[in-house]
């Protein structure tokens, strides 16, 4: 039987009308308020929610597309945080913290959703039945980082793949291996800065950790600012000391095409491997929302990202 094709589309955060023109740009076409190809279908590699100001109607589309079978998704973190603020902690408060920080990252989604309280509930009820990963026959996806030793932990855990509600606490109990495995399935893997160095994120709050390009191979030349994408000045062109640091995931040849979203590219959309692919470009950053169409190929190319 023929592999089915897909559009892997990044980060929507909200901008609908963004998502209806990258989706008829490539061939989609709504029929009874649903989104459809003759010969494709979308991956939508999460976090629609939050920052842009067309939420409802993102949520809409993409839920339409999903039920009807015309897309497949992973969560994203902003979905999981969704879910954890809305969830009581039974020691108190919520299982994420009702926080100044937390409440401005939730409040475009919160106010959009004002007068539709039990319409909110049922999409963060919906979100639970979203996977946080997609291991397909040629392909794979996570919102933020696949690493093998993650998902064999999520896997022992997980219904298809999916955070049944019973576990949402559990996985918020930190620095526990179930804990470390969605954490950087959804939001990506960190790792200390040397030589005691720090940066100040964009709140202005203080950092010793940034994230790293867990997906490149890096090699003898690869420098701090290519690893860490907050390497502070004092170190950015310093070469990395793999003693200290791991070398990221291994991908070569015969490694499964890997896509992902989350870290607000810049620029022209461009890969940076030719097995893995951030397809996120800052949509609600003045960027724009990108997609890969996969071909069937085995190594990726920079022809087949589209964006709008």
């Amino acid at each position: 039987m023929e592999e089915q094709m897909y559009d892997i589309v990044g980060d929507v955060h909200g901008y609908a009308d963004k998502l209806r023109q990258l989706l008829e740009q490539m061939g989609y076409e709504q029929q009874q308020g649903v989104y459809s190809h003759s010969s494709r279908k979308v991956i939508f590699v999460g976090d629609w929610i939050n920052r842009g100001p067309q939420i409802r109607e993102t949520l809409a589309l993409v839920r339409a597309m999903i039920d009807g079978g015309q897309a497949l998704a992973v969560m994203g973190n902003h979905e999981y945080n969704a879910i954890a603020f809305r969830l009581e902690n039974p020691t108190g408060g919520h299982l994420r913290p009702h926080t100044i920080k937390n409440i401005h990252q939730h409040y475009q989604t919160l106010y959009q959703f004002k007068d539709q309280a039990d319409e909110w509930q049922e999409y963060v009820s919906w979100f639970l039945t979203i996977p946080l990963y997609l291991d397909l026959p040629s392909i794979r996806v996570a919102h933020a980082s696949w690493d093998d030793n993650n998902i064999a932990v999520l896997d022992n855990q997980l219904l298809n793949g999916r955070l049944p509600p019973e576990l949402v606490q559990k996985s918020t109990v930190k620095h526990t291996p179930f804990w470390k495995a969605v954490e950087e399935t959804l939001k990506g893997k960190e790792a200390r800065l040397p030589h005691n160095q720090f940066f100040r994120d964009k709140d202005g709050i203080l950092r010793h950790e940034s994230r790293i390009r867990w997906w490149a191979n890096h090699g003898e030349e690869t420098t701090y600012a290519d690893y860490f994408f907050d390497a502070p000045a004092a170190i950015a062109a310093l070469p990395v000391d793999y003693d200290l640091y791991p070398t990221g995931v291994m991908l070569d040849e015969t490694s499964k095409l890997l896509f992902f979203g989350h870290y607000w590219l810049q620029g022209a959309p461009c890969l940076g491997s030719p097995k893995a692919a951030c397809v996120d470009f800052s949509v609600a950053k003045g960027g724009v929302l990108a997609a890969y169409r996969w071909q069937g190929e085995n190594e990726l190319t920079n022809k087949h990202l589209v964006w709008v």
